[in-house]
């Protein structure tokens, strides 16, 4: 049993831009105070954006 709403999902992705948005949707159909936070490390496409677009929060990790 959850207690409040302070649960946050973290997700970690590599160039999931095709996948990311109905990864991000499906939890926040069912959990929508649960905030969701994508962890980009160093995806060069638009992975980063898909998630912001699908309502989550982006941490990059820039490349080097």
């Amino acid at each position: 049993m959850l207690i409040g709403n302070n649960v946050s999902v973290i997700i970690p992705v590599f160039k999931e831009a095709e996948t990311i948005g109905p990864l991000i949707e499906h939890p926040r159909e069912l959990y929508p105070s649960f905030e969701i936070i994508v962890v980009d490390d160093g995806s060069l496409n638009e992975t980063a954006e898909a998630a912001r677009k699908a309502g989550a929060l982006v941490s990059n990790i820039p490349t080097t």
